[in-house]
């Protein structure tokens, strides 16, 4: 419970602020908490935010990963961000470092690249992460034409883009 509040808090505080200017002071402040309930818990800001992101990995839906499925995944995954577009946007748009958007590139690597067609190990990671981070993105834009686009419009588009980088 303390966790999760200490979490929510500083997420609070990223809307509006630079997340390196953000201090434990405001995180304990904004979680109604105490410092050394916070390093009970946290070493710094910076685990606390590393806690966060691992969250939303883990929150990542399941699907099945056979070719017949891949727009069902690329979709649940499109649905996942569009329903949890608040907090994906504080996460990966308002931030100025990419390091949450490389672990999510990672992840979607590690479930996806099995299913490409390209037999060079090194040309398929290659082809994955230049595919993964066009959509990523774009996935950028569509937060922040606050889903101007269709779920299933964006899922088609992603798809188009992922089968001619990865075939």
């Amino acid at each position: 419970m303390t966790r999760r509040l200490i979490k929510e808090a500083l997420i609070e505080l990223m809307e509006d602020h630079e997340f390196s200017k953000i201090t434990i002071s405001e995180v304990c402040e904004r979680a109604d908490i105490n410092r050394s309930t916070f390093y009970s818990h946290y070493r710094d800001t910076r685990d606390v935010l590393t806690d966060a992101e691992d969250d939303i990995i883990a929150r990542l839906p399941k699907v099945d990963n056979s070719e017949e499925n891949i727009r069902d995944a690329i979709k649940s995954v499109l649905s996942f961000i569009k329903e949890n577009s608040e907090l994906i946007s504080i996460m990966v748009v308002k931030r100025k470092d990419d390091s949450f958007m490389q672990k999510l590139l990672s992840n979607v690597l590690a479930r996806y690249e099995h299913l490409s067609k390209i037999k060079d190990e090194v040309m398929t990671r290659m082809a994955y992460t230049f595919c993964t981070s066009g959509i990523m993105g774009i996935i950028k834009v569509w937060i922040e034409s606050d889903f101007a686009i269709s779920l299933d419009s964006f899922t088609d588009i992603a798809l188009s883009l992922a089968v001619k980088v990865t075939s």
